[in-house]
């Protein structure tokens, strides 16, 4: 109801139990075995280019791909209605993972909302400190400040005039998501810290 009635659900990677709790708004399957790309460096191509997670306000380009640490994702999404979108793909060059990967980064529209899933292992590249991985999830985060007909850097712009009318609330509500955002990587740094002291 919440992404239906205009709000943004994230959702980090999740495992077969997500499926039967019906948490998403479309049908879905994660693949099993689960699909994973581990070679942190594997390529990543960009499906859809001009999409806001990839282009506002941060314009993802290959540089932000680098520097990722252990594995590219994990539990990657499987068969799925047609409303969810693919953004990226990627494929691992070991022998046993052949094969491009998608499902790792994927949106729907639900109402006046949207819909993220992410396989891609930010909850490892948050603590690590990947630059990258902090522009894409600021993009993501900000995907709650486009109306619902934005899609790409003019769909935003248009957006930008309704937001002056009843932005208050919807800036109020981006600032909260980044300070739990901010509480989150500072919890896991304290972790990361406890458990490898330097």
């Amino acid at each position: 109801a919440y992404a239906r009635n205009g709000g943004l659900v994230i959702v980090q990677y999740q495992q077969y139990q997500f499926l039967r709790q019906r948490h998403a708004p479309f049908p879905l399957s994660i693949e099993e075995p689960h699909d994973r790309v581990t070679d942190e460096r594997s390529p990543v191509r960009v499906l859809r280019p001009d999409d806001p997670a990839v282009t506002t306000p941060n314009a993802l380009g290959p540089r932000d791909w680098e520097g990722w640490v252990q594995e590219r994702g994990l539990y990657f999404l499987g068969d799925r209605h047609e409303k969810y979108v693919d953004l990226v793909e990627m494929e691992d060059p070991f022998e046993f993972n052949r094969g491009l990967k998608r499902g790792a980064l994927v949106e729907a529209r639900h109402g006046k909302g949207r819909w993220v899933y992410v396989g891609l292992g930010l909850w490892r590249q948050l603590p690590a400190g990947t630059d990258g991985a902090y522009r894409l999830m600021a993009n993501l985060v900000s995907l709650g400040m486009t109306s619902e007909s934005a899609h790409g850097a003019a769909g935003v712009a248009e957006a930008s005039g309704a937001m002056a009318v009843a932005g208050a609330e919807r800036v109020n509500g981006l600032a909260r998501s980044l300070e739990n955002l901010v509480a989150t990587v500072q919890q896991s740094m304290r972790l990361v810290r406890s458990r490898w002291p330097s």
